[in-house]
């Protein structure tokens, strides 16, 4: 674990940001260009791979604000897996925030 500084949160500015999870099997498999870590996931086209990817991306977007709202959809017709393997390349927090629970996460799918 490393550690940093602690930052004033700033006041969200109203906006939701929307992650989106595939899976790993071939028809919804992302291939990272430059990494799981410098990854977007904003469109259902770069969307991750592990539903834990999104949460922890989703904790992090949240971490600098007093109130924030992430949406996560899961993509309709793939196998949605939590956790990941060992072997693979995993989103590491930048930002985080355990202890105000400042950030909303809605899950659904694309689906409706």
């Amino acid at each position: 674990m490393s550690y940093g500084e602690c930052l004033l949160k700033t006041v969200n500015p109203g906006t939701t940001v929307t992650l989106y999870v595939g899976s790993p099997e071939a028809a919804c498999n992302t291939v990272y260009s430059g990494g799981v870590q410098a990854h977007s996931a904003t469109t259902e086209a770069t969307s991750y791979n592990y539903l834990q990817d999104a949460i922890e991306k989703a904790y992090s977007l949240g971490a600098e604000y007093t109130s924030a709202e992430i949406d996560i959809k899961l993509r309709a017709g793939c196998t949605v897996i939590m956790s990941r393997g060992d072997d693979v390349d995993y989103y590491r927090p930048t930002n985080t925030d355990t202890r105000s629970g400042t950030t909303r996460i809605n899950i659904s799918t694309t689906s409706g």
